[in-house]
């Protein structure tokens, strides 16, 4: 009788172990899926950066493009120079 009782523990025991064991399973499937919506997410977001970062420099391109014309002082005097035109006089108007 005592062996039976013994027996019965033992198998008491191992069943709820087992059940510590699942419920310490899907607690960690449960963190790895959130893990990798996260992981998800953020590559979203750096296509995004890197998206933004590629329009910015195409954006900062064209512009440096329309501003290329403006010149002033001494780079204004040597780019006049170069191309065999007058330069503009940095004297303002009277």
């Amino acid at each position: 009788m005592r062996s039976l009782h013994t027996l019965t523990g033992i198998m008491g025991k191992i069943a709820h172990a087992s059940t510590t064991q699942t419920s310490g399973i899907e607690q960690v499937n449960h963190a790895v899926a959130e893990m990798d919506k996260v992981t998800q997410q953020n590559a979203s977001l750096a296509e995004q950066v890197s998206s933004a970062g590629r329009s910015m420099a195409s954006g900062a391109s064209g512009l440096r493009d329309s501003v290329a014309v403006f010149r002033i002082g001494d780079a204004q005097e040597a780019d006049a120079a170069t191309h065999g035109v007058a330069a503009v006089s940095k004297k303002p108007y009277r």
